[in-house]
């Protein structure tokens, strides 16, 4: 498991430039568990069923709720940014997340048995290492709370 910490990309110099973070800050992403799949070589959806798929407008840059701190909202999810077509966006997130994920923004965990991570989805990218299904055992269990703010 690999956490990238997206509030150092806003409040960190070296990450994005003062400039870039104005420009980002007036952008919507639209997400999509399809179009990230797809990335990953998965386009095999049933008939029909990428209808069942709601496409989900975000704020590219996000103010956390609780402690008001701004974050950047980017993610492999991301089909399309306001006023970019789906390629430029494709390009556009890549150099995003790459400049997100420098050593500096990321703790990596090794697992070993017992262990217990927790962490704010709204204020971390994370990805599972790899593992392969038919040889490695993996047991996730997940909690997800309500957040009562607004987004």
């Amino acid at each position: 498991m690999r956490l990238a910490f997206v509030y150092r990309n806003l409040n960190r110099s070296g990450s994005l430039e003062r400039d870039s973070v104005f420009l980002l800050e007036g952008l919507t992403a639209n997400h999509s568990i399809a179009h990230s799949r797809a990335l990953a070589g998965f386009t095999e959806w049933p008939a029909g069923y990428e209808e069942f798929l709601e496409r989900v407008p975000r704020p590219l840059v996000g103010v956390h709720p609780d402690t008001g701190r701004k974050a950047l909202l980017t993610a492999s999810h991301i089909e399309t940014l306001t006023g970019k077509s789906k390629e430029e966006t494709t390009a556009f997130v890549a150099e995003l997340i790459q400049r997100a994920t420098v050593p500096e923004n990321i703790y990596s965990h090794r697992w070993t048995k017992g262990d217990f991570l927790m962490w704010d989805n709204r204020c971390v990218m994370h990805r599972a290492t790899p593992f392969h299904e038919g040889r490695d055992v993996r047991e996730m269990r997940t909690l997800r709370l309500m957040d009562t703010a607004e987004l």
